[in-house]
């Protein structure tokens, strides 16, 4: 049987959590609090040539899209992405709120984004008034940014 060997990504001082790697194995998107407040960063993958903070007013639980030019991730109150262009020089637009929303988190239990990214499936908490709970999904977002 053939065994193989843990190698450590990142450390330091600071929490690094909820690693996700991109669909071509090359780039690997993180959440870290050493800005004073959690933030999403992606870095070359296996060796860290290069290193991007991405999100901007908090960032957690990253998810690459089926393709790897987009990543949504949670923040206070909603879910936002960002389009990225991975490669040799790696690039990345302006963070977007898509909608608002408190997602009930459990390490990658509240949300899942379809392949395309153009349905996002929530597990959300319900309105503190509620006596219900469930999932929401939210279909087409992309046309809710245009009204």
């Amino acid at each position: 049987m053939e065994t193989s060997e843990a190698t450590p990504v990142g450390g330091g001082p600071f929490n690094q959590m909820t690693g996700t790697l991109s669909h071509d194995g090359n780039w690997l998107a993180y959440s870290s609090n050493e800005s004073g407040t959690d933030e999403v960063y992606v870095q070359a993958f296996p060796e860290p040539k290069g290193r991007w903070m991405i999100s901007t007013n908090g960032g957690y639980e990253p998810m690459w899209r089926s393709d790897d030019r987009e990543i949504f991730y949670l923040r206070d109150a909603g879910i936002a992405a960002v389009s990225v262009e991975p490669g040799p020089n790696f690039s990345f637009g302006t963070p977007e709120v898509l909608f608002s929303t408190i997602v009930r988190s459990a390490q990658r239990a509240g949300y899942s984004v379809s392949k395309d990214g153009g349905q996002i499936l929530v597990n959300e908490l319900p309105p503190a008034d509620a006596n219900k709970t469930g999932a929401r999904l939210i279909q087409n977002w992309p046309a809710a940014l245009v009204r």
